[in-house]
């Protein structure tokens, strides 16, 4: 609960003069009409000259029209059988003159009666042909004005009513009333159930009136209650003591005088109150003031940022802030040039640190829109942030290692705090992730690639402390595998995934281990893909003479009968460096290649290129849904790729122009037959708000998803009623809540290597709509249409 301020505020200690000895003549009008009092309704109030409130009712009439200098009630279809006009003057008075202007219509009647009190003054009738005025025939003492307009038939113009009065006379002396009270003052802080007496003395003028009775009241008693004078706080909240006296007849003319004054309860309990139960950062910038400063508060956060790089930054740089997590992007506090633990200056860099947990009391201000803690705030209490200590940040891995670990501390623990791990994201070849006792540990697969690896893990902890462990796991360490070769072959299989470069360094078969003898043994190298190759190029090096010797290119589907795909000639002289590359296509089922080197001089053997490529089939209708985990290059291969898109209730297919990036659902479009699709190593190419989904296995949907088929209405994307299973390597499309159509088709324009935009919804509702007949059409029913030469769809 919020602590309030003690405020003692004397807000009326002067209310009531007394009379003149003098007469004085007072006149008041209230005019009706548009510039003026309106009357508008059944009930309404308005304001005279002198600020006096007139009520006005009306029975029998919901017709009301405000004019410029009158306002009409009632009309001849709904007339009005009664007006009412009523106020109270302030006091009694001599009233000498009193009158009301009206207006009727063709037709009208009524009686006007003007009243002071319960005394008739002025009586008369509406007519007709003219405006009447009805004034008063004598004067007469009251405070209460009415006047009445009955029997109506038909409207009544109402113009304005006008009175004038004469302050009764008095030989009294003029004199002030006031009352000065006490017991409640600035210094007075109530908490608790605290109570206070008040006594309050009646003046008027200098004279104090003897056995003048003072009656205290609260404004809110579920926070205060007064008795004679004794007001007892009873829960929090502010609340206003008022000490009233009014009227006792004495030599004096004394109508009444207030003394009010405001009361704050500050709850010892209420957040903020005390070290025990300080503020939140968020309550703390809550209770903030606009201006000025709140008292002295207690708030408890997380050092979250220095406004240098330390506590200590420039000698005078006492700036930091906290927040209630410890971090940046949550709401922080200013903690403006304050001092150090139980009150002590800031002496060096080691006295505050990111992440410290502290109480800090001090006043909340606002400076240029800033919300801070004021200056010569303190720290009351500080707990050093935990710290977490690792035995090594980079954690090296073999190619081959299943298992991995990082050794850690923690500095300054919390209890029932742990430690998680978190990976960083997109990383496939770590897994098992476990945090226990001083370690995390994890498991990896072996790296098959040619390039060394990394990854992060991120040590969190309490208060945002935080650690980043790199784990770099080394490419194959070819020394150790089966790669000496003085006359022998490589039997097992080279993994490489996709379009890779297998790498032994620059020619590495200059050094040992990698020697190749070429000497007719046959010796080999053995690779396999996940991907159709397409192309191999192999680096050599001279390194044994000029002797012409040869590369047989063999393919094989499974890995175990090979066909040989080219013969390619290594030739040159010592030191050569040559690129040999095949020529002749693979079988479109090829997923592992030998390279088998036969007869001639030794040859280092340098970087083995596999291009790759995936194949997909078209159809007789022409397009088919693609989706690949590579990233393909669709030029020069007779398709063409489409994304879609969705806008403003339009979905439209766009030309993919380059390559398309892996896990991208597309629309191919193409002559009946099969393809092969080159992988590439990467894409940059922007798909983004591609409303594709592709799936790279079959997978099961929900009903409402749109799928390729060569339906009743052609070729198109039709929406599933039931749960559908989306075949692998193709794609759907979802598109967002509100589109009503249940057919999106693929239609040419005469750019017949583009895709027409097609509309998504329902029918427009402008231009001439014709069926596919030409014929033309009013309104449309269910089927297929044509308007502005689109075709468009009526469910």
């Amino acid at each position: 609960m919020k602590i309030f301020t003690l405020k003692t505020l004397l807000m009326s200690a002067l209310l009531c003069v007394g009379l003149s000895a003098r007469a004085e003549s007072v006149t008041g009008t209230i005019i009706f009409g548009t510039n003026n009092v309106k009357i508008n309704g059944a009930s309404v109030t308005g304001d005279d000259s002198q600020g006096n409130t007139w009520s006005i009712t009306t029975v029998g009439t919901t017709s009301f029209t405000p004019q410029s200098s009158y306002s009409q009630v009632g009309s001849a279809n709904k007339p009005a059988t009664s007006i009412t006009f009523t106020t109270i003057l302030p006091e009694s008075v001599n009233i000498t003159a009193f009158s009301a202007k009206f207006g009727g219509f063709s037709g009208t009647a009524g009686t006007i009666t003007l009243k002071v009190g319960d005394t008739n003054v002025g009586s008369g009738n509406l007519n007709g042909n003219n405006d009447v005025t009805i004034s008063s025939t004598s004067a007469v003492t009251g405070t209460v004005l009415t006047v009445t307009v009955t029997s109506i038939a038909k409207g009544v113009a109402c113009y304005n009513i006008s009175y004038t009065y004469e302050e009764n006379s008095s030989s009294a002396v003029a004199t002030t009333t006031t009352i000065d009270a006490s017991g409640i003052t600035n210094t007075n802080i109530f908490t608790g159930t605290a109570a206070g007496k008040l006594t309050a003395t009646v003046k008027a003028g200098e004279n104090v009136i003897e056995g003048a009775t003072v009656t205290w009241t609260s404004s809110n008693e579920d926070v205060a209650t007064v008795s004679d004078g004794t007001v007892t706080l009873v829960d929090a909240g502010t609340t206003t003591i008022t000490a009233s006296y009014a009227g006792v007849e004495d030599e004096y003319q004394v109508s009444s005088a207030t003394y009010e004054l405001t009361v704050i309860y500050a709850d010892p309990n209420a957040p903020g109150a005390t070290a025990e139960n300080p503020y939140t950062v968020a309550q703390a910038i809550e209770n903030t003031p606009a201006s000025g400063n709140s008292d002295e508060v207690y708030i408890k956060g997380i050092v979250s940022k220095f406004y240098k790089s330390s506590i200590m930054g420039d000698g005078a740089n006492y700036r930091y802030y906290i927040s209630d997590d410890g971090t940046t992007t949550a709401n922080q506090l200013l903690v403006y040039k304050g001092k150090g633990l139980d009150n002590n200056a800031f002496s060096n860099a080691n006295d505050l640190s990111l992440g410290d947990e502290v109480v800090i009391k001090g006043q909340l201000t606002t400076y240029n829109s800033v919300k801070e803690v004021a200056e010569d705030n303190y720290i009351v209490s500080r707990v050093t942030a935990p710290v977490i200590t690792v035995t090594d940040n980079t954690v090296n891995l073999e190619y081959d290692a299943t298992v991995g670990e990082i050794a850690y501390q923690i500095d300054n623990p919390i209890d029932g705090k742990a430690l998680t791990a978190t990976l960083q994201e997109g990383i496939t070849w770590i897994s098992n992730i476990t945090v226990t006792g001083d370690k995390v540990t994890f498991t990896t697969s072996a790296n098959e690639g040619s390039e060394d690896r990394t990854a992060t893990i991120t040590l969190q902890y309490e208060r945002a402390v935080s650690k980043q462990v790199t784990v770099t796991q080394s490419k194959p360490n070819y020394a150790t595998l089966p790669f000496n070769w003085e006359g022998g072959a490589r039997t097992d299989f080279i993994a490489l995934a996709g379009v890779t470069t297998y790498s032994l360094g620059d020619y590495a078969a200059q050094y040992e281990p990698y020697r190749v003898k070429l000497d007719g043994t046959g010796d080999y190298i053995q690779i396999k893909t996940d991907v159709q190759i397409t192309k191999v190029t192999i680096g050599v090096k001279m390194i044994g003479g000029s002797n012409p010797s040869t590369i047989t290119v063999q393919g094989s589907a499974d890995g175990s009968t090979f066909t040989d795909v080219e013969d390619l000639t290594i030739r040159g002289s010592q030191n050569d460096e040559i690129d040999l590359e095949t020529t002749v296509r693979f079988d479109a089922s090829y997923r592992y290649v030998r390279l088998v080197f036969d007869k001639g001089s030794n040859v280092g053997v340098g970087p083995i290129t596999i291009n790759g490529a995936v194949t997909k089939t078209i159809s007789n209708a022409g397009y088919a849904t693609f989706c690949s985990n590579k990233a393909l290059d669709f030029t020069g291969t007779g398709l063409t790729a489409y994304i879609a898109t969705y806008t403003e209730g339009k979905v439209s297919f766009s030309e993919v122009t380059g390559t398309v990036p892996a896990q991208t659902g597309v629309l191919l479009k193409g002559d009946e037959g099969s393809y092969a699709i080159p992988v590439v190593a990467s894409s940059n190419t922007d798909v983004a708000g591609n409303i594709f989904e592709g799936v790279t296995e079959d997978t099961e949907v929900d009903a409402g998803i749109f799928v390729l088929l060569n339906g009743a209405q052609g070729v198109g994307f039709y929406q599933t009623t039931n749960a559908f299973t989306v075949g692998a390597n193709t794609a759907y499309i979802s598109v967002p809540s509100g589109v009503k159509a249940r057919f999106i088709g693929v239609e040419e324009d005469d750019d017949a290597t583009a895709i027409t935009a097609i509309e998504a919804t329902e029918a427009v509702n402008n231009g001439v709509i014709y069926n596919l007949s030409g014929q033309r059409v009013v309104k449309p029913l269910k089927g297929i249409y044509i308007q502005n030469g689109k075709k468009f769809i009526v469910k």
